[in-house]
């Protein structure tokens, strides 16, 4: 892998609360790289901060400390000017198809767009001819140029937006929650599309999921998130096969598996796992998982636990990381059965 192409460090955002109070934090201390032509996921419940980070990326979420740079190029507070600029190498690919595409224009007027905006100086001829090829590429028939939003299916509208996202050959794509939307079957063709697009052009991606099962098939490297901190973060067999961190292991327990009494079982431990410890963080110090989790003892909220190497080469914030029982073969097992069923739908 060539040299990083986002670098992200100590990485904050906050936003207020009201007069008289301090700000909410919802993402805290963040790190991660992404090399060229690579793809890292950055996975965690609702509420993580997950899609804060894709939109600080953006430019849609204002960064309070920490920076963000793109090839080199500081891109954390970057203005309306340079942010133009930086259209035409990061692109994003939304979670909704429905209201991601202008219902009032037509498909190639959506692809197009791009090009018009932020791309290099063509003729309509040469527009529409990249049009119709990106178009191609994703699936979508020539016919589709002429035709409006309304008039496809859900699978075929993300299409249509990865083409737009696409149009312009960035250097990166962060794709938030781009799948979740979808049934399984088209998630799936999506999710090839991706990969296979990522070979032809090189792109790097951030995907940003809560499916576990979606993530270890189509990452690189996994970047587990819990209230706006790296939990754990890893090669994706590291993070999805052998995990590590408490809430790694939460998340994997969430994949379903096809046994009606085994699912009943693994629902009612995660539950009990949620009061499990009854031990709290105090004024910001400590795990913020340790509430929930079933490990949980005094030291973890005493100090807050850094983000320690392991051998192996992944890092977990964890203080009782090497004292931890085998993780549950049962959630290693669902999560492979659920890759392969995603990677054997094929498009």
């Amino acid at each position: 892998m060539s040299a990083d192409l986002l670098e992200i460090n100590d990485l904050e955002i906050t936003y207020p609360r009201g007069f008289g109070k301090a700000p909410f934090r919802a993402v805290q201390e963040l790190s991660l790289r992404v090399g060229r032509g690579e793809t890292v996921s950055i996975v965690g419940e609702s509420g993580s901060g997950k899609t804060t980070i894709g939109s600080a990326i953006l430019g849609l979420a204002r960064v309070a400390s920490g920076s963000i740079k793109l090839n080199g190029e500081e891109i954390a507070h970057a203005g309306v000017r340079q942010r133009r600029e930086l259209a035409s190498r990061l692109q994003a690919v939304f979670q909704d198809p429905f209201s991601s595409l202008d219902p009032s224009q037509t498909v190639g007027d959506v692809v197009a767009e791009p090009l018009r905006v932020a791309g290099p100086k063509l003729s309509a001829a040469e527009i529409n001819e990249r049009v119709v090829a990106m178009l191609a590429r994703v699936g979508i028939a020539q016919s589709a140029v002429s035709k409006y939003p309304a008039e496809f299916s859900g699978g075929q509208r993300q299409r249509i937006a990865i083409a737009r996202a696409l149009v312009l050959e960035p250097e990166i794509v962060v794709c938030d929650e781009a799948v979740s939307a979808l049934d399984v079957s088209v998630q799936a063709q999506v999710l090839n599309l991706l990969d296979d697009l990522q070979r032809d052009v090189g792109t790097s991606y951030v995907f940003i999921s809560h499916n576990m099962a979606v993530v270890r098939h189509i990452s690189d490297r996994v970047v587990v998130l819990y209230r706006g901190r790296v939990m754990e973060q890893g090669t994706a067999a590291e993070v999805c096969d052998t995990p590590a961190h408490p809430y790694t292991r939460s998340l994997l327990a969430s994949v379903p598996v096809p046994d009606v009494a085994a699912q009943k079982g693994r629902r009612e431990a995660r539950m009990s796992s949620i009061v499990a410890s009854g031990i709290a963080p105090h004024d910001g110090v400590g795990c913020p998982f340790a509430p929930r989790c079933p490990f949980a003892q005094q030291k973890c909220v005493d100090a807050t636990p850094p983000l320690v190497e392991l051998p192996d080469g992944r890092s977990v914030a964890c203080v009782r990381v090497g004292e931890l029982p085998p993780p549950d073969e049962r959630s290693v097992l669902a999560t492979t059965a659920a890759v392969s069923t995603t990677v054997t739908e094929k498009s």
